[in-house]
């Protein structure tokens, strides 16, 4: 029996306030890094696009700031189903 493991700040169950390194600004989750490998990609089914991190039960966001364009990824850990 395989278990559903879901990304919580892709489903809205977590919320992120990260504040940019370089200005201090609040920084913006800009979605999955996965979502950016070609233009379709974001909505095809996970399970079969999904990379080795979600294999691994991680989900890897994008995060940009709106004042200065830092951006970095974030790695959030997926939780299972209920």
């Amino acid at each position: 029996m395989e278990f559903q493991y879901n990304c919580p700040l892709c489903n809205g169950l977590i919320s992120v306030r990260e504040p940019c390194p370089e200005c201090g600004c609040l920084m913006e989750d800009w979605g999955r890094i996965q979502d950016y490998q070609d233009p379709y990609h974001p909505y095809l089914d996970m399970n079969t696009t999904a990379p080795g991190e979600q294999r691994e039960r991680k989900c890897v966001h994008l995060f940009k700031c709106p004042q200065c364009g830092y951006d970095t990824r974030l790695v959030v850990n997926q939780i299972l189903a209920p």
